[in-house]
């Protein structure tokens, strides 16, 4: 019976920590930098997410914010992906089809070749995951953040077009952090 009541102790002890802990955290960049095991701002479940990010892009048009950045996962296929991730899998899986072709030739020349030399079709792609936050939209009912990735922020920002072609929709759900950089 001891073990028991110690268990239960404990068992509430975790579900207290897990209910501070679960949800997306919101850092302040530059104390963030100074110290990775600096704590969150605050920490929001996806379903807030939405009416953080208004409220942190309204502090961003007053000035008080530089930038806000989020850390989310995107999918690289199907028809949630977006354009720009599309075509550099294109574009990787030709480069590599060029290479592969280039080093064994075609299917029938190939098969004379000894197992240990085969090639491996593994691509590996930088995707980003650090998205700048341009504004937040509901479409049909559904949230979305608007963001465009940062490494591609130069290319977005050259045009019109440009930044239509870079814009990512992200759901609250595929964010993973929030930093946001004061003024």
């Amino acid at each position: 019976m001891i073990h028991l009541l110690e268990f239960e102790s404990f068992f509430d002890f975790l579900i207290k920590e897990n209910e501070t802990k679960v949800g997306i955290p919101i850092y302040n960049e530059n104390i963030f930098m100074q110290s990775n095991n600096a704590k969150p701002a605050m920490i929001v479940k996806a379903p807030e997410l939405i009416s953080t990010l208004t409220r942190l892009l309204e502090d961003q048009e007053k000035g008080d914010i530089a930038k806000i950045i989020i850390v989310a996962e995107i999918p690289t296929q199907g028809k949630n992906a977006p354009e720009y991730v599309k075509k550099d899998v294109q574009i990787e899986r030709d480069r590599m089809a060029k290479r592969k072709f280039a080093l064994y030739g075609s299917r029938v020349e190939r098969a004379d070749r000894p197992e240990e030399e085969d090639y491996t079709d593994a691509i590996n792609i930088f995707v980003d995951s650090e998205f700048i936050v341009k504004g937040v939209i509901n479409k049909l009912g559904k949230d979305y953040i608007i963001a465009i990735p940062d490494s591609k922020k130069r290319k977005a920002e050259s045009s019109q077009s440009e930044m239509e072609y870079y814009t990512v929709y992200i759901e609250p759900k595929q964010v993973d952090e929030v930093f946001f950089t004061p003024a």
